[in-house]
């Protein structure tokens, strides 16, 4: 009875390692096998073009490349359109993810006339077209940070970006300087101390506080230093007066 018993262990501990490893070799195969393909969505709608998808964030969560000749959307069940093609194919590769931008277009045209898609996603498929296998992608919303719980409790703060020619400055610029050197237009910030930045490259780079009473003066006093001679001023904007709209986010 002894020695069956040790036998029985011994046999136990032989095969013991296979079976630890299994479940591991398991998943790795299901790693490789069938497609999953989650993703999400950004629309825009613009005033010079049509309402499209413009931004879409893919994650292949399995372990084999996947390439992407088409992206395709169907709305609602009843229409369809490709959102974006790929020649050659865009790789989606193994585990990875990706993020495309699409191209505008003037309008989505149907048999019954202009279409401008709601883009919920109650009622949003998005496929993806490969070489061998149509792929629908698991829309995912974008998280809400107001939403989660975790962060109810606190106040959240709400930024602020004021913006001239596209870049941000705030109220401790006292103005913008829009000039050309060479073939090139740029934008120089004078903030109130005098300090120019941003698209500035020369070595004086401060204004005395009496240049800083209006933009004549500001004029007056890069003309009285020789600037004028080194490239062509076109506009000087007092932005503390001027400040745009601000845009949250």
């Amino acid at each position: 009875m002894s020695c069956d018993l040790v036998f029985s262990v011994q046999e136990f501990l032989k095969i013991l390692p296979g079976l630890a490893i299994f479940p591991l070799t398991f998943y790795l195969a299901w790693k490789k096998i069938g497609y999953r393909v989650t993703g999400s969505i950004t629309s825009t709608h613009q005033r010079t073009s049509a309402p499209r998808i413009s931004q879409i964030v893919l994650v292949n969560h399995k372990d084999r490349p996947i390439p992407v000749y088409a992206v395709q959307a169907v709305i609602a069940g009843k229409k369809t359109f490709t959102i974006e093609e790929f020649d050659p194919p865009l790789i989606l590769k193994a585990l990875e993810s990706i993020t495309i931008e699409t191209t505008p277009y003037s309008s989505l045209d149907f048999s019954d006339g202009p279409w401008k898609p709601a883009f919920s996603s109650k009622e949003l498929e998005i496929f993806l077209i490969t070489s061998g296998k149509t792929v629908k992608v698991e829309i995912e919303s974008h998280p809400s940070i107001r939403k989660l719980q975790t962060f109810l409790p606190y106040e959240h703060g709400v930024k602020s970006s004021f913006k001239f020619n596209g870049k941000v400055y705030n109220k401790e610029v006292a103005y913008a300087i829009a000039y050309k050197a060479g073939e090139e237009k740029r934008i120089a910030f004078v903030d109130v101390a005098g300090l120019i930045s941003e698209d500035w490259d020369y070595k004086f780079n401060c204004l005395p506080t009496e240049a800083l009473t209006s933009k004549q003066a500001v004029f007056d006093f890069l003309k009285q230093a020789g600037f004028t001679d080194k490239f062509t001023i076109y506009d000087i904007v007092p932005l503390q007066d001027q400040f745009q709209t601000p845009q949250q986010g």
